[in-house]
């Protein structure tokens, strides 16, 4: 049964990714050779570490599975810890973008790191791709509704 849920979380999760990487890898003349650059940012240290490192590792195995290239772009993977510190994730956001100037975000794992990351991903109209578990949101409350 959880090998069940985890294969779809999976492949939803990796359809989701196709779909950002291909609106980033548009046609366009002057981009026609551009690697892709992906930000992974998660916990790779602290208590999460694991859960970090389990998703980095699947991010790499969907790469390797399609030759870490999608329409005729190669993509490259740019990994960032943010050790489940959201002033952390702040400051590798920056260098992500205005350093390593990556085309699409994800790995966001925990809610204190979406939540501090809103206002600049906002700001540079960064796509980015948030994971999520299926039956939660954001916007949840403590009685379990939704509002």
């Amino acid at each position: 049964m959880t090998e069940g849920i985890a294969s779809r979380f999976h492949s939803r999760t990796m359809a989701s990714l196709a779909v950002a990487l291909m609106l980033t890898a548009a046609p366009a003349p002057a981009r026609a050779a551009e690697t892709i650059k992906v930000g992974f940012m998660t916990p790779l240290s602290g208590i999460f570490a694991q859960a970090g490192k389990d998703m980095l590792e699947g991010i790499k195995l969907a790469f390797e599975q399609i030759g870490y290239q999608t329409a005729r772009r190669k993509i490259e993977l740019i990994e960032e810890d943010d050790g489940g510190n959201p002033a952390v994730a702040q400051a590798k956001y920056r260098e992500l973008v205005s350093q390593d100037r990556v085309h699409v975000l994800t790995g966001v794992l925990l809610s204190n790191i979406g939540y501090a990351l809103i206002p600049p991903i906002e700001r540079d109209k960064l796509p980015t791709l948030y994971w999520k578990v299926k039956g939660f949101s954001w916007h949840s409350r403590r009685d379990g509704r939704h509002r």
